[in-house]
């Protein structure tokens, strides 16, 4: 990782993601399911580490209609060195370089002298122009209108268009249950004007705004300031939650750590309890039985801990884990949520609902 770019090199190829927005990009160690359990069963000799990408954009106080969106440049190639370099010319245009050429990408309408088009995006190449969620363009003279968005591809050499459904990649079936392979929807030629890609390339340049060119840099929202330290946990959270613990009226703090340690603290930072799981804390919740407080643990080894407000254990059971009833599929090992359900009703006892 390098600036706003993140590559990962496999078998010889590069995929590298060029970051346009104001987001950080951070890089983190991923604890679950694949490394853990996954490649147990299945011949599968790559990522001995789960190295996952994460963009984070700082919380901040958003006016009704703002949106916030992420910007990224997703390109392969077989060379160790990025052959796409993109760059932000306004909030709604991408010029992307590859091998010595522009291709631009348009979040938004086009107009221009000898092109208008409503699509709600646009690919404009040196031959072709890819436009989609279309349903009128006007090229020179000739109107192309459509009853429902369709995806248009204009041949700018040829003066060929051809349009698809919007569902391209749904399999459409005929009367006696085959499916149908053609999947255009109509096609056609038009009068290119002259220069028509290079006048049209040259107006979305002129829009470039110099502030956009380079990343973004973030907004401060100085949060950060109002930061008070109240607690050291002596390892690495796994799972907290919070809730009135010992009925003051006021929510506490509990956490859960990866070698099973759980703490109660209050809202001074003042540890009530302590207790020692069995095994990885997926989950701990406050929940309320007969206006009591009890304390649910959920652990990796496949234990389920109840505590009493006070961090005494009522009692603990370890869910059945044979390899007939182990999920496969999770991300997570072992019990993952543990939640009350009033099944016979409120004036009944509730049953235990453990999920793994």
């Amino acid at each position: 990782m390098a600036g706003n770019r993140f590559d990962v090199m496999h078998q010889g190829v590069m995929m590298n993601i060029q970051n346009l927005d104001e987001s950080s990009m951070r890089s983190y160690e991923r604890y679950g399911h694949f490394i853990k359990y996954w490649k147990l069963e299945n011949p599968y000799p790559y990522a001995d580490q789960e190295h996952v990408l994460r963009q984070v954009k700082e919380e901040l106080e958003y006016k009704a209609g703002e949106r916030s969106s992420f910007i990224n440049v997703l390109s392969g190639t077989k060379s160790e060195k990025p052959c796409v370099d993109a760059k932000r010319l306004n909030d709604n245009t991408i010029c992307i370089l590859e091998d010595g050429k522009e291709i631009y990408a348009v979040f938004n309408t086009v107009s221009t002298a000898n092109i208008e088009s409503d699509g709600k995006f646009h690919m404009i190449y040196d031959n072709e122009i890819l436009a989609a969620d279309v349903r009128k363009v006007c090229i020179g003279n000739t109107v192309l209108s459509f009853k429902d968005p369709v995806i248009l591809r204009i041949d700018t050499v040829g003066g060929q268009w051809i349009s698809y459904r919007k569902d391209i990649a749904l399999t459409r079936y005929d009367e006696h249950g085959n499916p149908v392979e053609d999947r255009t929807s109509e096609k056609g030629t038009c009068e290119i004007a002259d220069q028509l890609i290079a006048k049209l390339k040259k107006s979305l340049s002129k829009s470039a705004d110099s502030n956009l060119l380079i990343k973004p840099t973030v907004k401060k929202n100085n949060i950060g300031n109002q930061w008070v330290s109240h607690f050291l946990f002596a390892e690495q959270v796994a799972a907290s939650c919070t809730g009135d613990i010992n009925g003051d009226g006021e929510s506490g703090l509990i956490i859960g750590g990866i070698n099973g340690k759980v703490q109660a603290i209050d809202s001074s930072g003042h540890v009530l309890w302590t207790f020692q799981g069995k095994g990885r804390i997926n989950e701990v919740t406050v929940q309320k039985v007969k206006d009591e407080a009890v304390v649910f643990i959920a652990t990796e080894d496949w234990f389920v801990h109840v505590l009493d407000c006070t961090g005494k254990e009522k009692w603990s059971v370890l869910i059945p884990n044979d390899t007939e009833r182990r999920e496969r599929k999770g991300n997570l090992l072992g019990v993952t949520n543990i939640r009350l359900a009033y099944v016979n009703g409120k004036d009944k006892e509730p049953w235990i609902m453990v999920g793994t």
